[in-house]
């Protein structure tokens, strides 16, 4: 469609501008999951071409694909193959919850696996490489997110992450209903799956990695025909989540890390003066539903939802800082200096 036509346009160019060479990124997929990009309220997302899983799964009337039942997947038809030592397949994709109260787990099910597999059949959940979603069992107001790999020599399903290749990686964020997080997974491909690896990052944050990756998910990519990625929901409602709600996804292929050459942002957004002494404007077309200031070691200085197109920093030290701009499309952060 046309629609999804200009995205892909858009991701190629920003993406040769921010490295500055000529195309070198491969878009696989990029959607917002719009009416215009098919996706009508109420549609069964399995029906489009792109798409193969669970009928649970169906667009809305926010431009999300939603799903409030367990143990359902969804897989996207369009493989990444033919891939290098060199290359980085990444998956960026805005995703929420929604229900009422969370509720700390008592087994080790967790919410969501999402990431990639070395096939398109939906019932086939071996070899794969992801990550899983979970609510820390001391904590309920604390989302875990955990590496979790998985050959064909057992399900993968336990709480530690990787099962079978790496050293597991984990970071958190803070569990919020109707809270964009800005997801991106990234595959290193190296010179064989040992040497490849799987980075994380959580809104725009440093990203965290695991060296390995599952053997025959690494020849699916490389020699094969091709990995997909998919998602598969697990115990979430024993988490309290009534329904799951993936809000824009981009699968692209590139010959340089997304994760360490530009902000991973989910919408444009302009800051003004910079550097700034009192009020830091901010300029955007999506409706801003908070910000946060954040100093160099990840600490927040600033948080307020009252934004009437600027934020005021008087209070700060001089120094560097990062804000975070959140929408419901996601997060979005850049730096700033304060005088």
């Amino acid at each position: 469609m046309k629609t999804q036509l200009l995205k892909k346009l858009f991701f190629a160019a920003t993406f040769s501008l921010v490295t500055g060479a000529t195309l070198q990124a491969q878009t696989i997929f990029s959607s917002n999951f719009t009416d215009g990009e098919g996706y009508t309220d109420g549609l069964a997302v399995n029906s489009l071409t792109e798409w193969a899983g669970d009928a649970n799964y169906t667009a809305n009337a926010n431009d999300q694909i939603i799903n409030g039942a367990n143990w359902r997947r969804l897989l996207l038809l369009n493989p990444i193959s033919g891939t290098s030592d060199g290359k980085f397949i990444t998956a960026s994709f805005s995703y929420e919850v929604g229900g009422a109260n969370f509720v700390a787990p008592t087994n080790t099910l967790a919410i969501s696996f999402f990431g990639f597999k070395s096939n398109n059949n939906t019932t086939d959940y071996h070899d794969r490489e992801g990550i899983v979603l979970d609510i820390d069992s001391a904590d309920n107001t604390v989302l875990t997110l955990k590496s979790q790999s998985d050959n064909d020599g057992g399900n993968g399903n336990g709480s530690n992450g990787s099962s079978n290749i790496g050293t597991p990686i984990s970071t958190t964020t803070t569990a919020a209903f109707g809270s964009p997080y800005q997801l991106v997974i990234e595959l290193a491909i190296g010179a064989d799956n040992t040497s490849s690896t799987m980075s994380l990052s959580v809104d725009g944050a440093a990203p965290v990695t695991v060296t390995g990756i599952d053997p025959e998910l690494y020849a699916a990519a490389t020699t094969g025909s091709g990995i997909y990625f998919w998602t598969w929901t697990y115990a979430a409602s024993q988490r309290g989540i009534t329904e799951q709600r993936l809000n824009s996804l981009t699968v692209a292929v590139s010959d340089d890390s997304s994760l360490s050459t530009k902000n991973i942002n989910a919408f444009d957004f302009a800051i003004y003066p910079n550097p700034v002494n009192e009020e830091l404007s901010i300029s955007t077309d999506e409706t801003i539903e908070s910000v946060q200031v954040l100093d160099l070691v990840g600490k927040t200085v600033i948080s307020t939802s009252a934004v009437n197109g600027s934020v005021n920093v008087s209070g700060l030290k001089s120094g560097i800082y990062v804000v975070k701009v959140n929408s419901s499309k996601g997060s979005a952060t850049s730096k700033f200096v304060k005088n």
